[in-house]
């Protein structure tokens, strides 16, 4: 079936067929029927052709009649979605990008036979009650595509963004959280193309339920609610409207007691936000606040300062205090003046990295000195209660000196971030090499994953856990080392004496919902690691031990190696699967169930089947025997004194090709860092068919 597709999906693609005879094939009948398919849940390489012919003959119709048939037939199907007991959601993603790209062809102002089209069949796709495992809606198989075709509308003609709020605030979920986070995603994106005069005309509404978004009881919920606040359109909506704003959304602020401290930690910084947006504005609407009801006091400024405290007691603390260590300095002087910044090498959640050069007056900046510059949000770190894992990656950078791993040059502060200067790796990471070869030759990661045993031995000998060893923290410096690097899940050993595995449960259990959301998994407490004892990793490449709650230990890196080692020659990890849940249950029973394939070698399969043994004690290396892990066969022929000192080899293909489209083979978020939700942005390699021009009716 997809060779007689992909011929088809060929042939038609040629610019030089004309639409006609595509229609001509494709008679009414036939394209209703090839509609109707779509919503089966058909093969992916399917809903691919029948997408690109559909949106084909529909712009190839010369008049409205023509077309007006296809768009009848999409209405249907949407409808019939909804009347289903057992709906197929991955059917409706594809038609809803043919609409998208027809609404973005329309003129302005949108006919009605359109406008038709969104109250009749788009608005009601969002009463989509029905649920996934794991209380995922089925909305979110295609809510991006959903609001691809919202926005078409309302980029087109503006004026239509105040009905389409409101008619999306009335239809606002009752009990699923996970579907209100996605209809704020929805809110905040339309809110993009609101006209600023018409904010007054949802405002009622509109606040309202943002409000009651602030004080849900589910974190996530209220941290995206103010995350509205981060947004710069929304922020000079806010600034304009500052006297109906302020007095509506301030109470639900400082009423914040919220279970979890980093929404109390972000609703404060909102309020100084709004503070600082119109001071005589949010002063009037703080004294109204504190006049009220029990509150009642006169000194309204000391209780505001004393409230915004107890939401957050790190209020008004340097950073230095707040990050408790010292740095020397190996490159004297640097700080942000004497850097010239260039690209930017990656995103995080929290930070970014950059390249960058350190400038030396009188010489050419030819040569000056590389590196690359971790920049740390302080925003983040104060609102997310970060300050102890920051704290913790710079005591073991400073700690830590070895080839295979990154070295810390200076740290430096602005007002509002932290410069970590590092190292620089000009080849990237282990990822980026796997990721764009599909494999490495088994000679290739002999001698990488060698420099990383080598990296992980001193790592290990200085009493820390690197916690998240996996293809993304091991970068590859020009010479063609190795460089472990990004120590923010680390621990040190010590902070695990007094492991209490019923206390791991209970606080694990606090992020349960968090785990399971295709969402922010970031910590939210503003205990310490050394009370909260909630270990973060990426799902999958954690042991087995963790998952079941046990105390991670030297020999959780151990399981994670073998993992890294095994991607490097198979292209994706020895387990996975697309949910979490599913996942972790796949890692527990691995031990039990594992195979191999046929390309690697016997010396391979033994080193991983030891490296991934299910008890921690029996894994290869396991109390600091490196030594035995280093006489592995598989090692064989590797002079381990001074690898580090020793030409590396050129970075050879493995056997498996590229596959780039396998969502394991993207890069993954450690649970620590994985951030909520981005703004959709519609890339193109998602929505890639071409908008239709509209015709005369």
């Amino acid at each position: 079936m997809n060779s007689i597709y992909d011929i088809t999906y060929t042939v038609f693609g040629f610019k030089e067929i004309p639409s006609g005879i595509i229609r001509g094939v494709l008679k009414k009948e036939i394209g209703k029927e090839l509609i109707e398919r779509i919503l089966k849940g058909i093969h992916k390489q399917e809903a691919k052709v029948l997408k690109f012919l559909i949106h084909k003959v529909y712009a190839g119709c010369d008049c409205w009649k023509d077309r007006e048939w296809i768009l009848i037939a999409i209405s249907d199907v949407f409808k019939k979605h909804m009347s289903s007991k057992y709906p197929a959601p991955n059917g409706i993603a594809p038609l809803l990008e043919i609409v998208g790209t027809i609404v973005r062809g329309c003129e302005a102002p949108i006919k009605m036979d359109y406008k038709a089209l969104l109250s009749v069949a788009i608005f009601p796709l969002h009463n989509e009650d029905q649920i996934f495992q794991d209380e995922i809606p089925v909305i979110s198989a295609f809510h991006e595509e959903l609001v691809y075709v919202l926005i078409g509308y309302v980029s087109k003609e503006p004026s239509m963004s105040p009905a389409i709020i409101k008619k999306l605030l009335q239809m606002w979920p009752k009990s699923n959280s996970k579907k209100e986070i996605l209809f704020l995603q929805e809110l905040e994106k339309l809110l993009e193309y609101l006209p600023a005069p018409t904010f007054n005309t949802i405002a009622t509404p509109f606040l309202d339920r943002l409000c009651s978004c602030i004080r849900h009881p589910h974190f996530l919920v209220a941290e995206r609610a103010l995350q509205f606040f981060k947004n710069d359109y929304f922020l000079s909506l806010s600034r304009e409207h500052s006297p109906t704003m302020v007095p509506a959304v301030l109470p639900s602020l400082l009423d914040s007691s919220h279970w979890n401290p980093s929404v109390n930690k972000f609703a404060a910084s909102v309020v100084e936000i709004l503070e600082g947006q119109d001071r005589v504005v949010f002063e009037r609407a703080a004294k109204g606040y504190w006049e009220k009801g029990d509150r009642h006091t006169k000194d309204w400024k000391g209780a505001t300062e004393r409230r915004l405290k107890e939401m957050d007691p790190a209020r008004g603390k340097a950073v230095e205090e707040e990050i408790g260590v010292q740095v020397p300095q190996k490159i004297q002087g640097i700080g942000y003046y004497s850097l010239v910044f260039g690209q930017l090498l990656g995103n995080g959640s929290y930070s970014s990295v950059r390249y960058a050069k350190v400038i030396q007056p009188g010489t050419m900046p030819s040569t000056w000195p590389e590196v690359a510059v971790k920049i740390v949000e302080k925003s983040f770190i104060k609102a997310q209660d970060y300050q102890n894992n920051i704290a913790r990656e710079l005591q073991i950078l400073a700690k830590l000196s070895h080839p295979n791993i990154v070295s810390l040059n200076s740290v430096f502060e602005t007002e509002e971030k932290i410069f970590m200067v590092m190292e620089y790796a000009e080849k990237g990471d282990l990822h980026g090499w796997i990721y764009n070869l599909g494999s490495l030759a088994e000679e290739t990661a002999k001698f990488l994953i060698g420099e990383v045993i080598c990296g992980l031995e001193v790592v290990h000998l200085n009493g820390i856990i690197f916690g998240d060893l996996k293809p993304e923290n091991i970068l590859i410096h020009k010479t063609g080392h190795v460089k472990l690097t990004d120590f923010g899940s680390s621990l040190f050993e010590k902070e695990l004496v007094d492991w209490n595995k019923e206390e791991y449960h209970v606080e694990r259990a606090k992020e349960e919902l968090n785990r399971k959301m295709n969402a922010s998994n970031q910590p939210k407490s503003n205990e310490s690691p050394e009370k909260k004892k909630i270990v973060h990793g990426t799902a999958a490449y954690v042991a087995p031990e963790i998952i079941l709650g046990e105390k991670p230990s030297k020999e959780s890196d151990l399981w994670s190696l073998g993992c890294v080692f095994y991607q490097c020659l198979a292209g994706k990890t020895p387990v996975w699967a697309e949910e979490e849940a599913q996942l972790h249950q796949k890692i527990v029973k691995f031990s039990d169930q594992r195979t191999f394939p046929k390309h690697f070698s016997p010396e391979a399969i033994d080193l991983t089947d030891k490296l991934m043994q299910k008890d921690p004690l029996n894994r290869l290396g396991a109390s600091q025997q490196f030594l035995n892990l280093k006489s592995h066969p598989f090692f064989n022929g590797l002079v381990w004194e001074n690898l580090n000192m020793q030409e590396a080899p050129i970075i050879k293909k493995g056997t498996i090709e590229p596959k780039k489209h396998k969502k394991w083979s993207r890069r993954q978020f450690s649970t620590l860092l994985a951030p909520l939700p981005e703004s959709y942005t519609f890339a193109e390699d998602k929505f890639s068919l071409p908008i239709i021009p509209e015709l005369p009716q």
